[in-house]
């Protein structure tokens, strides 16, 4: 399925600033630090809540039950494929520290999921960066006047993540290409019962 016009602007807007967290250095200014915490939680949290809750009260009408699974199907998706990476290098972590030969067979999946911290193994992908992507292409699908506000504000929730030394700026840029593939993967079950764009802007 060819990635469609309509998103490919946006698409690149998040890209771009998820490249730019790995190629630039961080402010280093705690004021901006701490803003970048709010609109990496509050401002996230709000924004995926009241995304969501606005894609279940305005459901296509007679799509109500299809609408209840899909998005079932859709969260589902992303949360057992971000999950699975998470958890992934969490284990080979552990193993790791008690096998000299995980960790020299894994040490590079071990990298990718070590956080600016260094204390947590679970940073790849950014989960954060992943919902709000997926959540800005819903959207816009369905709002497309609104399209740059919706993938703005990811892209700002992805740099906070950066920035506030959450994550890498790897790790930001696979949750963006991650929460973007998987957008795309369920365009058409989102079409199929009614979700889509062509339902939500009829």
């Amino acid at each position: 399925m060819p990635f469609p016009k309509r998103h490919l602007p946006y698409a690149i807007l998040m890209l771009v600033v998820s490249v730019l967290s790995i190629l630039l250095p961080q402010t280093g200014n705690p004021a901006i630090a701490k803003l970048a915490g709010t609109i990496g939680h509050p401002v996230h949290d709000t924004f995926l809540t009241l995304g969501i809750m606005e894609l279940w009260m305005n459901r296509p009408k007679g799509h109500r039950r299809e609408g209840l699974l899909e998005c079932l199907r859709v969260t589902g998706l992303l949360a057992g494929i971000v999950l699975f990476f998470k958890v992934g290098t969490t284990l080979l972590a552990k193993w790791a520290a008690v096998s000299p030969a995980i960790a020299a067979l894994f040490g590079w999946q071990l990298a990718l999921g070590m956080r600016p911290d260094g204390k947590r193994m679970d940073g790849f992908p950014s989960g954060h960066t992943c919902a709000v992507t997926m959540l800005a292409w819903i959207l816009t699908d369905k709002y497309p006047k609104f399209g740059f506000a919706f993938y703005g504000l990811a892209a700002l929730i992805g740099y906070s993540r950066w920035e506030s030394n959450a994550h890498y700026g790897s790790q930001v840029l696979a949750g963006a290409i991650l929460g973007l593939a998987v957008a795309g993967l369920t365009q058409r079950f989102r079409d199929r019962v009614g979700m889509g764009p062509k339902s939500a802007n009829a």
